[in-house]
């Protein structure tokens, strides 16, 4: 991984030390992104696969969410027994 240039700093206040500072700290995050790369790639396939799962309750959680529906799912069992089972 290369060391950033701290010329592309040299615009901000500060003067030199804040410049060189600015660059170690985006050398260092770099260097953690690489480190924990595979992880993320991990996380991010765990948190779709739990989004896939729990999409279908998305929709009835939120239809359940509003009064009026609720209303009338518990006065037409009709409408309860066809679209919120």
């Amino acid at each position: 991984m290369a060391i950033p240039d701290v010329t592309q700093f040299s615009q901000q206040p500060g003067g030199g030390l804040i410049n060189a500072l600015n660059g170690l700290n985006s050398y260092e995050t770099n260097r953690a992104q690489a480190k924990y790369a595979p992880y993320q790639a991990y996380g991010n396939a765990a948190l779709t696969n739990q989004q896939a799962k729990w999409l279908p309750y998305q929709y009835q959680m939120q239809a359940l969410s509003n009064p009026l529906l609720w209303m009338a799912a518990q006065n037409n069992h009709s409408y309860r027994n066809n679209y919120l089972t």
